[in-house]
This record gives structure tokens, C-alpha cells and sequence, in this order.
């Protein structure tokens, strides 16, 4: 690359950066703002998240992990073991924390199971997606909080969000709860999350996202039969990641010249 191409290479870094994901919390958003720097991200339709959310529970709820585990070492399709029992998910409550794109497409989902959807965020939505549900809205998390079966995380981290849940707010749910994060890791306290699950606080936890990631081979939350850790692929389809490459490429073209993205965050 020559010294023109290097200077016009720098330009177009200089103003345009594409988040391939639709998350942005790894942006220097002031920074940004301050250079005139223009940030698009991809925004997803929330299926393949949700999905992988409603997946996540199932898994911990019928112990999927643990049978696989277990058939192949005792060859045996009954007598189970007490510890292999599951629970039936109709009739539980789940408490979505981030009603937002990904949030409501789970909770169809969760609806159609015929659970009790009870969802927490800033704003409340309309009462005819909330009726299409329904949707029970807390303005309080700690309200909600002791009503939930299963609580899953959908929500953006923000400089409000980092360690939502924490040792508080891990001490409101039931014992037999589950926590389910397939947002960005640093929503939860993680040692907050370790002595819940050392203490027998909750039931157990599925998290799709860590602090870090991938979190050292010797952590703790490795040792815990009741958790199940994946490498941050909820939105790893064939299908998704094509839409998300798409969108990135087709930002970036928009934002070289100067036309409005397909999705921009707002540089408040």
C-alpha cells in the first residue's frame, strides 16, 4: 500500500467504524463523538438469540447436559438417579430483564410454552404486544425478582447495566431459580454468581457470555455441575451471520458516503 492509499485508509477509519455485532459497549462512544466518527452496528431481528435463549432453558430445566452425560457412562434408560429429576417448564414463570428486540421474541416463545412471561426495563411496552404475551411489566427488578422460575438476561450493557446482578439481587430470587445471560458478561457480578452457587442460593446458571471470554481453564464456574458455560454462539447460525455480514458491509458502504446507515447508534 502506498502512501496515498495509507492516508486514504486512515480517513476512512478515521470516520466510519462498523460493530459487527449489534452490541457497541466495546466502542469508545465519547471518543467517537469527539472525532465526528460515525458507528454502525448490526442489528438483528432477535430469533437466533432468542432461540438459543429458550434453548439455554430447556437444557438447564430437563438437564439435557447431565442425562448426556450420564447414559453413556451407566448404558442405563431408567432408574434414573434423583439428581438426574428435571422440571416441567409449563406454568413456570420467566423473567426476561431487557423487553427490547431479542427480549420480546423470546418471551413468544416462552409464551408458547404457556409460561408466565414477566419482563423488567425502563419502559414498558404497548398493551397490545404486551396482551400478544401475556406480559406481566415490573418496574422494579426486585419486584420481579422472587416471582421468577427462570431469569434471563437480554439487555445492552451500559455504564447503568454493568453488575446488574449482583450479590442484592441474587439473594431476591428463589432457591430453585435459574439465571440465564446470553447478553455481555459483565451485566453479572461473576463472583456474586459463584458464591450464590457455592451457597446453594440458586439452582444453577446458563451463561453464553463470560468476564472474561473465554474465562481461565481453572475458574471456578467450571466445577459446577448445575452450569452450563457456552462460547458466546447465540447468534451462530449459517443464516444469522450471513444477515449480520450483510448489514455491516452494507453500513459501511452507506456511511463512506455520507448517506444515513442502515443502523447507526446515536452519539448522545
Amino acid at each position: 500500500m502506498d502512501e496515498e492509499d495509507q492516508l486514504s485508509a486512515a480517513k476512512i477509519e478515521q470516520r466510519l467504524r462498523e460493530a459487527y455485532t449489534e452490541g457497541f459497549d466495546d466502542v469508545d462512544i465519547k471518543w467517537a463523538k469527539s472525532r465526528g466518527i460515525r458507528i454502525g452496528h448490526s442489528i438483528q431481528d432477535g430469533r437466533a438469540a432468542a432461540n438459543f435463549g429458550m434453548a439455554l432453558l430447556l437444557a438447564m430445566s430437563r438437564k439435557i447436559v447431565q442425562c448426556a452425560e450420564y447414559f453413556p457412562k451407566t448404558l442405563k434408560t431408567s432408574l434414573y438417579p434423583p439428581e438426574l429429576l428435571a422440571h416441567d417448564i409449563t406454568g413456570n414463570s420467566i423473567g426476561i430483564i431487557g423487553m427490547g428486540t431479542i427480549g420480546y421474541k423470546l418471551a413468544i416463545r416462552a409464551h408458547a410454552f404457556e409460561m408466565k412471561v414477566l419482563y423488567h426495563q425502563r419502559r414498558q411496552r404497548s398493551e397490545e404486544e404486551e396482551a400478544k404475551v401475556d406480559a406481566q411489566f415490573y418496574s422494579s427488578l426486585m419486584d420481579m425478582l422472587p416471582l421468577c422460575d427462570y431469569v434471563v438476561i437480554t439487555c445492552t450493557l451500559t455504564p447503568q447495566t454493568y453488575h446488574f446482578i449482583s450479590h442484592k439481587e441474587l439473594e431476591a430470587m428463589k432457591k430453585t431459580a435459574t439465571l440465564i445471560n446470553i447478553a455481555r458478561g459483565d451485566i453479572i457480578d461473576q463472583s456474586a454468581l459463584v458464591d450464590a452457587l457455592e451457597s446453594r442460593r440458586i439452582a444453577g446458571a446458563a451463561l453464553d457470555v463470560t468476564t472474561p471470554e473465554p474465562l481461565p481453564v481453572d475458574h471456578k464456574l467450571y466445577n459446577f455441575p448445575n452450569v452450563i458455560i457456552t462460547p458466546h454462539c447465540a447468534t451462530n447460525t449459517v443464516a444469522m451471520r450471513k444477515e449480520i455480514r450483510e448489514t455491516a458491509f452494507r453500513n459501511m458502504e452507506l456511511g463512506l458516503h455520507d448517506e444515513p446507515m442502515l443502523s447507526e447508534v446515536i452519539l448522545d
